[in-house]
């Protein structure tokens, strides 16, 4: 079962790519643009791209666009069949400007082989990574064919600096997770009308209306 939970520090991977409210879908073909961490274990999985056959031994299972996916795969690099817990961490996103009515998605292509005890979650962060919330979690098979996968952000809005996690974690040769074209999709609803009223002076029309009681 996977444990929200401090996940540890590693070493920033910079890009110039980012994951933002409505930009295109981050599909990985230029590398991963994202902070890696292993948390767990002497390197024995991590993330890497599907094109890396060191660190990965299957190709771009997701359905996702493009060649690369990124990759945490311990059949090929846990060898000696310890424990792991890798992470890959989005940059910070800004929901300050919308509210939990809206429709906030983070919707991305995923393949997950699972073997033995190992899982693939997502977990979101608005505290810099102090604490975490477990919004996905899979323990059983989701590849042939790989899933697209949408998960609601909308409990998160109004904060400004929430960043998501990709979690792969086991104890031995426990598979593999794939992920590839990652977006994030904010939707603002106007709040419904009350109260409309329509006055005439001359050619001038003026519209009133309100929410819960306050004129707008």
């Amino acid at each position: 079962v996977l444990v929200a939970g401090t996940l540890g520090r590693g070493a920033w991977t910079l890009s110039l790519a980012a994951l933002e409210c409505n930009s295109p879908p981050l599909n990985f073909e230029f590398g991963i643009p994202f902070e890696t961490r292993t948390i767990a274990g002497n390197n024995n999985a991590y993330w890497t791209l599907t094109s890396d056959d060191q660190g990965c031994s299957q190709g771009n299972q997701t359905g996702g666009s493009g060649n690369n996916a990124a990759c945490s795969d311990s059949i090929l690099t846990n060898l000696g069949g310890f424990d792991y817990n890798s992470a890959m961490i989005s940059n910070g996103f800004d929901l300050s400007a919308y509210s939990a009515t809206d429709d906030i998605n983070l919707n991305f292509a995923a393949a997950f082989r699972q073997e033995n005890n190992s899982n693939f979650g997502v977990f979101i962060t608005t505290d810099g990574g102090s604490s975490w919330t477990n919004i996905l979690n899979w323990d059983t098979d989701h590849y042939l064919p790989g899933e697209d996968v949408s998960l609601d952000l909308s409990s998160f809005a109004g904060q400004p600096n929430v960043q998501a996690s990709f979690y792969h974690l086991g104890d031995n040769l426990d598979g593999w997770v794939q992920v590839d074209d990652i977006a994030l999709e904010c939707v603002c609803f106007a709040p419904a009308a009350t109260d409309l009223s329509i006055s005439y002076s001359g050619n001038d029309a003026l519209l009133n209306w309100s929410d819960t009681g306050a004129d707008v």
